[in-house]
């Protein structure tokens, strides 16, 4: 009876062994297999503010405005210049959504 008792208790060690083994190259391979997740996002997070401040002039760039007609070109009168206000007032604007993104990576950056 002690004999199979110290049999079948040689056999489990065996087999957790055996187990154990398997699972340590299981986790070295998902650990070699995912490495590529940490430089990934590092770059993702430098290319962040570049991309969120170069989006606005892209579009700008490629942008294709409609163009009306010739004859509905010259029935339209000019539009009016923007005034001193409405210029200050539109640079305010676009400072205000452009500063966040400015101070987020001079965070990043450690500045």
């Amino acid at each position: 009876m002690n004999r199979e008792f110290a049999e079948q208790k040689r056999r489990l060690i065996a087999r957790s062994d055996q187990y154990r083994h398997w699972l340590a190259a299981d986790v070295r391979q998902a650990t070699e297999n995912l490495a590529w997740i940490p430089r990934s996002v590092r770059v993702l997070r430098a290319a962040a503010p570049i991309l969120a401040l170069a989006a606005p002039l892209g579009w700008a760039f490629f942008h294709r405005r409609s163009k009306r007609p010739p004859e509905a070109q010259a029935e339209a009168p000019p539009a009016p210049k923007p005034g001193l206000f409405s210029r200050a007032w539109r640079g305010l604007q676009i400072f205000q959504q452009v500063w966040p993104v400015v101070r987020e990576f001079q965070r990043l950056r450690g500045n």
